[in-house]
């Protein structure tokens, strides 16, 4: 989806996608981390997203491409959950306790 976008210019920005699946996508840092499962990749890469966004004004556009998955792939458990809690969570609703 993001090298879809390429016709807007030259832009930045950051994809998280499954393990395995990253592909070079110019300018744009790419992440990998755990799906259907969250893992600490995933929030890592959902705070350097967050990090990203810091800052931006009313000027600034921004993209946001969510498909299948975005979920696991950008964990963010409001306190006081933990990323454990989440990962049981997930196990719990996908039958994989």
């Amino acid at each position: 989806m993001a090298q879809a976008l390429k016709w807007l210019g030259p832009l930045s920005g950051h994809v998280v996608t499954s393990h395995g699946n990253a592909v070079s996508c110019h300018r744009i840092e790419i992440s990998e981390a755990s799906h259907p499962i969250p893992d600490q990749a995933g929030l890592a890469a959902a705070g350097r997203i967050l990090a990203h966004l810091k800052g931006l004004t009313e000027d600034d556009l921004v993209i946001a491409l969510i498909s299948g998955g975005g979920s696991a792939l950008l964990p963010g458990p409001a306190s006081p959950l933990t990323l454990f809690d989440e990962q049981e969570i997930y196990r719990a609703l996908s039958c994989l306790a």
